[in-house]
């Protein structure tokens, strides 16, 4: 259902998401670029001992995106190869994604 429901509200991510190439854009010019390191960066802290990381886990911006109801969805070769079949329309089997609560 995960996969079905982001295909349905964002039909353009699957392209995005089961390109080959890279892409590249400015985090100043494509702010969602911005959102997600900051997303990434602070993930990384929850997990991550090292004390460099103990001042964004205080941070006010740190407990507001937590208070945030969401999710991480782990991506590796098998889920993207499956976004990949997906939008080629070579499979419509299970989804091999798992939510983890972070």
């Amino acid at each position: 259902m995960l996969i079905g429901g982001l295909f349905k509200v964002s039909p353009d991510i699957a392209q995005v998401l089961a390109r080959h190439e890279p892409r590249f854009a400015d985090d100043k010019e494509f702010r969602q670029l911005q959102a997600a390191d900051l997303l990434a960066h602070c993930v990384r802290a929850q997990y991550d001992s090292d004390p460099r990381y103990a001042r964004v886990t205080k941070s006010p911006v740190f407990s507001a995106l937590r208070s945030i109801r969401t999710a991480l969805v782990p991506i590796g070769d098998k889920e993207m190869q499956y976004l990949r079949d997906r939008v080629m329309g070579k499979t419509s089997g299970p989804s091999p994604f798992t939510l983890v609560r972070w």
